[in-house]
């Protein structure tokens, strides 16, 4: 009987969190729900078609710079990435005005090398942070404004050294 109860109760949960997250409206979201919402668009897409998703969130440089991207530089970037995202977060806002932000935020990631193999493997952590501007009531990222990446190489196998004696 209880499970039944429990059951009940996470299914008008998620019915409830569906809702309120449905519902809410692009002029509603924060900025660090645009960039969430970005970030959630370019690290899942599976067809170039999707880069209209991404205009959506951006303006000026950023967009102007997605727009004119290759097919193929998407394809690379985006759609048959060679990474495995590990974790993202933010790390830092200034509002600058009350229609300019800049959001910092971190995402590490294991590179996979073209060979396949896991002893290859390059663990990447970048910061980068954000313009974001406020128009016509809804925020946009207009640029990326500084980048830090930090890289760790694997360590080969080193060969033994013998003392003679």
């Amino acid at each position: 009987m209880r499970k039944g109860n429990i059951g009940v109760y996470l299914l008008a949960f998620f019915i409830v969190a569906c809702t309120k997250m449905c519902s809410v409206s692009r002029k509603d979201l924060t900025p660090e729900q645009v960039v969430e919402n970005y970030l959630q668009i370019a690290f899942n897409m599976k067809d170039v078609s999707q880069r209209a998703l991404l205009l959506e969130y951006t303006t000026d440089e950023l967009k102007v710079a997605i727009s004119g991207a290759t097919e193929g530089s998407l394809q690379a970037a985006y759609i048959k990435p060679r990474y495995n995202l590990k974790s993202w977060s933010f790390i830092d806002r200034v509002d600058r005005t009350p229609r300019a932000v800049e959001l910092s935020y971190r995402v590490e990631y294991d590179e996979l090398p073209e060979s396949g193999k896991i002893s290859e493997q390059v663990s990447v952590e970048t910061k980068n942070t954000v313009l974001l501007i406020k128009k016509d009531h809804k925020w946009f990222i207009k640029d990326v404004i500084g980048s830090n990446t930090a890289i760790e190489f694997p360590i080969l196998k080193q060969s033994k050294i013998k003392v003679s004696q």
